[in-house]
């Protein structure tokens, strides 16, 4: 039974056929930068044992399928440089054993889900380039071991939390070309000591 499909770095064109989901013994799944289009088949949430997804730089379209988060075991989500629309599913909230979560260039809209303050596990929460508003949850504060947070370039308002400078973990902070204001804490740079700067 197949475990590893590794397509990347190709030139496949088309869609994903649903039918990917009768590989429920998949543990990797790499077709990134190819030339895919089409949406992403809601079957791949049957595949119930993936660990890692890689469906970045292609041409998909479409809303991310709120059946990835019946992923359990997904420890990495790449679905950025497509053309994805939508909002981000709250059900990825649910992906405990995530670490990557990479969606960024894309047209996702909508809040960033408070729930994936909860992915204990996550260290690259990349969501930039996209048009996502409304204010940054307090909750990614709770991520203790993040080390790159990439916000950059959305239509984000408000206050940066201040829970987000208690991350002292974080290597790399991305909030440029948002709509955030107030003011930076005296001590930003003393509190993230790992930050490159």
């Amino acid at each position: 039974l197949l475990r590893e499909l590794e397509l990347g770095d190709n030139q496949f064109t088309g869609d994903i056929p649903p039918e990917i989901g009768q590989l429920t013994r998949l543990r990797m799944l790499n077709l990134s930068s190819n030339y895919l289009q089409g949406s992403i088949p809601a079957s791949i949430g049957e595949c119930a044992e993936l660990m890692s997804i890689d469906l970045g730089n292609n041409q998909l379209q479409g809303e991310i399928p709120a059946e990835l988060g019946a992923l359990k075991n997904l420890v990495r989500l790449g679905l950025h440089e497509n053309a994805l629309s939508g909002e981000i599913p709250r059900s990825l909230a649910d992906l405990q054993s995530l670490g990557a979560l990479s969606l960024f260039k894309n047209r996702l809209h909508g809040e960033i889900p408070p729930g994936l303050g909860n992915l204990t596990n996550l260290y690259h929460l990349l969501l930039a380039h996209n048009m996502l508003s409304g204010a940054i949850p307090s909750s990614l504060g709770m991520l203790s071991g993040l080390s790159w947070l990439e916000l950059g370039f959305n239509n984000l308002t408000g206050l940066i939390p201040s829970s987000i400078w208690n991350v002292s973990s974080l290597t790399e902070l991305n909030l440029q070309q948002n709509m955030l204001h107030g003011t930076m804490p005296p001590d930003v740079f003393n509190s993230l000591p790992h930050l490159q700067h």
